[in-house]
């Protein structure tokens, strides 16, 4: 995409910017008005002078993944509001204003047979006509990681750097996906990963970095890591999936809100069964006793866990928060309520079933279904 072209915008989809123009060649100023050129000094001084081009890079006007609000689970009682199936949950029912802020502008000179060697984009994008002979530009979604690719393009290995923040490391997995250039990172991509996974495991975030480290995971195709992290995003979101405006594979989210919403189905099944069970008086247990775990049942969980249309797809509701939801019911409170007389009578009992407290059943029965949680890529 190039400035002065009928193409409808930069590597990102977003506009192409035509700066002005001064006698020396260089933009003089942002779309805001200030100033903020970079000086660049020639990324391959050994290049050819007809080899050699200008490239003028923005960084997008609009944040990086925005998170708005943290997903939360909803402990209304039904009927759930049409907004909140639908996943965000934000401050007063309204869509939060994405903050504006300047167009951030840096200058390049580079090897355009470095740039058409190590990308894909950069080989068709090149062969369009230029606003003016050797100079180009468009816009991408980081500056800092857009140099370092430069660094990496030009042989320039030495200015690279050995460590790379997570919001970093996601915006170079965003620009690899669309300059085509993953084959000429080499191994500097799982370098940087095994050194996060040490530092920042995703077992230790959540929210907007968990989907940060899915995108990594997913772009640079290291199946074990992407595996481990959306089956943790499976078990943490609350609502459908939101991919933040990420270039994830729509097969790779369909799936992630599949398996999410059948494993709802499965936990949901295994506390209705369980519920069945102690009305039936099927436990082995007294009648005390199992009354009283039926009416914590009912007393202490959210409403919408009984409701009809429970298990329609997309429901606000954590796969883990169930399951803390119902362990939390077993306190010394509830306990103190089971006296000598409520115990289970052990001798009506048969070997397997001897000695089994029927809520650490149900709890083994609701985990077993979250070990069950496998994303296949």
């Amino acid at each position: 995409m190039i400035a002065g072209s009928s193409s409808s915008g930069g590597p990102n989809g977003g506009p192409i910017r035509t700066p002005s123009r001064t006698p020396s060649g260089t933009s003089n100023r942002t779309p805001n008005g200030n100033s903020n050129e970079t000086s660049h000094e020639p990324l391959d001084e050994t290049a050819d002078r007809s080899d050699i081009m200008s490239v003028a890079v923005y960084e997008w006007e609009r944040p990086f993944a925005p998170w708005e609000e943290p997903h939360k689970i909803v402990r209304s009682l039904v009927p759930v509001p049409a907004i909140m199936v639908c996943g965000y949950i934000p401050p007063g029912m309204e869509t939060a204003k994405l903050e504006r802020r300047p167009w951030l502008e840096k200058h390049y000179t580079v090897s355009l047979k470095k740039l058409e060697k190590a990308s894909k984009w950069f080989k068709n994008w090149s062969k369009l006509p230029a606003a003016e002979p050797g100079y180009f530009e468009f816009e991408v979604v980081g500056l800092y990681a857009f140099s370092i690719l430069m660094d990496i393009f030009h042989d320039r290995f030495e200015l690279v750097p050995a460590f790379v923040e997570l919001e970093t490391l996601a915006k170079i997995a965003e620009l690899t996906q669309m300059l085509e250039c993953k084959k000429a990172l080499r191994h500097l991509p799982h370098v940087w990963m095994d050194t996060l996974w040490r530092t920042k495991h995703p077992d230790t975030v959540e929210g907007r970095d968990l989907v940060l480290w899915a995108h990594i995971a997913l772009v640079f195709q290291d199946h074990t890591k992407a595996t481990n992290i959306i089956n943790k995003v499976i078990c943490l979101w609350s609502g459908r999936f939101d991919h933040l405006g990420l270039s994830i594979d729509p097969h790779v989210v369909d799936g992630i809100n599949k398996q999410r919403d059948s494993a709802l189905r499965r936990i949901f099944r295994v506390l209705h069964m369980f519920m069945y069970r102690l009305h039936r008086g099927e436990t082995e247990h007294s009648d005390a006793y199992e009354a009283i775990l039926l009416g914590t049942i009912y007393k202490q969980l959210p409403h919408h866990y009984f409701a009809p249309g429970l298990l329609a797809p997309g429901l606000p509701i954590m796969v883990t928060q169930v399951i803390d939801d119902v362990y939390r019911l077993k306190t010394p409170l509830l306990a103190s309520y089971v006296s000598d007389a409520e115990q289970p009578d052990v001798d009506h009992m048969d070997a397997e079933q001897s000695g089994r407290d029927p809520w650490e059943g149900l709890m083994e029965d609701l985990q077993f279904e979250v070990e069950a949680i496998e994303f296949e890529l």
